[in-house]
């Protein structure tokens, strides 16, 4: 990862939906920062799991 562009930096959070709860990664460009703003409108996800509470 890196080059011209700068290193890509990958966030972390956590979406529930109902009695769902999902452990979502997110990709966002070097010059944004990790907020809950840029985790919605960048909505290009590299994976997400699905955990159930009643688990």
């Amino acid at each position: 990862m890196g080059g011209t562009g700068g290193p890509i930096k990958f966030g972390y959070g956590v979406k529930i939906d109902g009695d769902t709860i999902k452990p979502i990664f997110w990709q966002i460009q070097p010059d944004q920062d990790f907020t809950a703003d840029n985790m919605s409108q960048e909505a290009g996800y590299h994976g997400e799991f699905t955990l159930s509470r009643s688990q």
